[in-house]
C-alpha cells in the first residue's frame, strides 16, 4: 500500500535538521560584571581550575556560558575565581567574577569627586566636598577598576 499522505503542517515525525550556528555578534550587546556563587559535588570533576584534556568545573562552566553566549570565550570575559579545590573535592559557595552579555543598560556613570587641590582652587564645594564617604551613602562616586557597569 502507498503512505498516506500526511495533512498540511502534520508532524512527519522526522526531527528538523539545524543548519550551521549563525556567527553570533558580541559587539551589539554590552557587558557588565557579575559574581557567580558556585556549588558542585567534585566526585566527576578534575578540580576547580581549567586544564586541557580533563574535565574539570571551570570547563564545564565556561562550555555552558559560551553556548547560551553569554561570553564570547574563555580570553576576553575577564573571568577571575575566588579559590580553587583539588580532583574529587566538592565546595559550596566557590566565587567566580566575570563580564557577561547583557541588555541591561548601565547607569551614566558619576562625575569622580574633586580633589582637595580643585576645591581649594575654587571647585565645587558644598556637602561632600570631594569625600566620597562623605556622601551620606557610603559608596564612592567611581567604581573600582574592573567593577561596575562597562558598556
Amino acid at each position: 500500500p502507498a503512505p498516506a499522505e500526511a495533512a498540511p503542517g502534520a508532524s512527519t515525525g522526522r526531527k528538523k535538521r539545524r543548519g550551521e550556528a549563525r556567527p553570533f555578534d558580541m559587539s551589539r550587546y554590552g557587558q557588565r560584571w557579575v559574581a557567580l556563587r558556585v556549588a558542585y559535588i567534585g566526585t566527576r570533576y578534575h578540580g576547580m581550575q581549567y586544564a586541557e584534556g580533563v574535565e574539570t568545573v571551570e570547563g564545564v562552566l565556561f562550555e555552558a556560558l559560551t553556548k547560551t553566549r553569554l561570553i564570547a570565550d574563555r580570553d576576553s570575559c575577564g573571568f577571575s575565581r575566588g579559590g580553587r579545590t583539588d580532583r574529587g573535592v566538592s565546595a559550596l559557595g566557590q566565587v567566580v567574577a566575570l563580564r557577561v552579555r547583557s541588555s541591561v543598560v548601565p547607569p551614566p556613570a558619576a562625575e569622580p569627586p574633586p580633589t582637595a587641590s580643585a576645591a581649594a582652587a575654587g571647585g565645587e564645594s558644598g556637602a561632600g566636598g570631594g569625600d566620597a564617604a562623605a556622601s551620606g551613602d557610603g559608596v564612592a562616586a567611581a567604581p573600582a577598576e574592573g567593577v561596575g557597569g562597562e558598556g
